[in-house]
């Protein structure tokens, strides 16, 4: 579309090939535009509380589900009513599955990912898995890609859990294994 020519503008805007010439803040407003949004998104992660020191606690209510990227990158995805204990230090990376649900996505870092649920300690190096420990049930455990070693006590060696494989421990403390 022809621009008007503006009021002693000289008529075709002055621009080669007698074009207009686009005004400065026309041609920041689309950066302008990308950097607000961007500015907007950061804010919202602060504010959502996204991402959660090396240490800390995380509770989910009823019917609330989050997903917390922890400091070294690894994600955890609460599910409702679950509450989980995160200690990061030098040498491991530990967190404690209190009660309800919890979907790992780890990633490779010098050193080990350990999840403690109950009487059953996962160690990972990178790994996607569930850990489920509902309130007097023992934990069930789901390992979707990656390798996690499942120590639990009374156990005469840890197991090697595998892509694809579920392990859940019934009340007498009797394992059932499945591959999924």
């Amino acid at each position: 579309r022809p621009r008007p020519a503006r009021a002693g503008g000289g008529g075709g805007g002055g621009g080669a090939g007698g074009r207009p010439r686009r005004p400065p803040a026309a041609a920041a407003r689309p950066r302008n535009r990308v950097a607000t949004t961007l500015v907007r998104v950061a804010a919202a992660i602060v504010a959502f509380g996204i991402t959660v020191p090396a240490a800390g606690a995380i509770r989910t209510g009823l019917g609330e589900v989050r997903l917390v990227t922890l400091d070294d990158g690894s994600t955890v995805m609460l599910n409702t009513q679950t509450s989980v204990r995160i200690r990061y230090s030098g040498s491991e990376r530990r967190v404690e599955l209190l009660d309800g649900e919890a979907y790992f996505t780890v990633v490779r870092d010098s050193r080990p990912f350990l999840v403690d649920a109950g009487a059953a300690r996962l160690r990972s190096a990178q790994a996607t898995f569930r850990v489920r420990k509902l309130a007097a049930r023992p934990p069930d455990i789901l390992v979707d890609g990656g390798g996690v070693l499942l120590d639990r006590a009374g156990m005469p060696a840890p197991v090697a859990m595998r892509p694809h494989t579920r392990i859940a421990f019934s009340l007498a403390g009797a394992v059932a294994a499945a591959r999924v």
